[in-house]
């Protein structure tokens, strides 16, 4: 998913990029890394936003996670795993 994000969202402002692969390493990778996108289910999304709520998260960063890392990554690479190299 990092390399996705690198390809994928050149067109954003750095400091929100940086914002996005924070996310990505701290909290998606760890949680979901090894999953591919299309093996994901509601109630494993729902769980890992379940899971950073319990981090001690707001819910405006399990939200931003949501809209602006895991949604836009299913729009641009649907097929793609989540993990590091995968593509």
């Amino acid at each position: 998913m990092t390399v996705w994000a690198q390809d994928y969202l050149n067109d954003v402002k750095p400091k929100t990029l940086e914002s996005y692969l924070r996310q990505i390493r701290l909290h998606i990778v760890p949680a979901l890394g090894g999953a591919r996108l299309e093996k994901l289910t509601s109630p494993m999304i729902q769980h890992f936003y379940n899971a950073c709520s319990k981090e001690g998260l707001s819910p405006k960063s399990v939200k931003n996670i949501h809209s602006r890392s895991i949604s836009e990554y299913h729009q641009k690479s649907p097929s793609a795993g989540i993990g590091g190299g995968q593509a």
